[in-house]
């Protein structure tokens, strides 16, 4: 073999690993692009990260033992406390005021002012100017056992509260106003509408 030929079977030689090395690495690199692709397409949300989630979950978890409390020390159903609870802080108020206050269906609250006028708790007293409108007080029944009821309200307000330091609880307070807040304006505006 020539000096020539010599030297060209030595750069094909040469050459052969490079070109199977960059093959290879080319194959390598397009696995992966494939197999990025292919996670991407098959990763979709966790709603338990979400903060919706936890704020529901912890709505969820209060409720659940409130419902417990209020029923073993009063005898009251939650929706029956804060109507109770409502009208005995704040006085007598027309059952469109009382929707208002407490952000729910009229009919809901209908059906639990009933519930609670036939135990004697609540009253309604008839609007002269028109006899389709009344006002809803409590009764003196009613007065006692929002006193008493304020008092379990109290001690599970305390308990909660004692999870967190003062500091804490005053950004949360603060964070929750915000969150109350934007929660009202993405009531109003389709999805998207807050981020423009």
């Amino acid at each position: 073999m020539t000096a020539e030929n010599m030297s060209a079977e030595r750069r094909r030689a040469a050459g052969r690993p490079a070109n199977a090395a960059g093959r290879s690495a080319n194959g390598v690199a397009k696995s992966m692009n494939a197999s990025s692709r292919s996670t991407k397409k098959a990763t979709g949300v966790d709603v338990t990260r979400h903060l919706t989630y936890k704020l529901v979950a912890l709505t969820n978890s209060l409720s659940r033992s409130a419902a417990r409390d209020f029923a073993a020390e009063i005898d009251l159903t939650v929706p029956e406390w804060r109507v109770l609870a409502t009208l005995g802080s704040r006085g007598e108020m027309s059952l469109a005021a009382l929707t208002r206050v407490l952000a729910v269906d009229k009919g809901w609250i209908s059906r639990v002012v009933v519930r609670l006028e036939a135990r004697g708790l609540v009253s309604r007293t008839p609007d002269p100017a028109d006899e389709r409108l009344f006002a809803l007080a409590l009764t003196r029944a009613g007065a006692e056992l929002h006193l008493k009821g304020s008092a379990v309200s109290t001690l599970r307000q305390k308990n909660l509260e004692a999870a967190l330091s003062k500091p804490e609880l005053a950004l949360l307070n603060t964070a929750l106003e915000k969150l109350l807040t934007c929660a009202e304006q993405m009531e109003t505006q389709p999805i998207g509408g807050m981020s423009k």
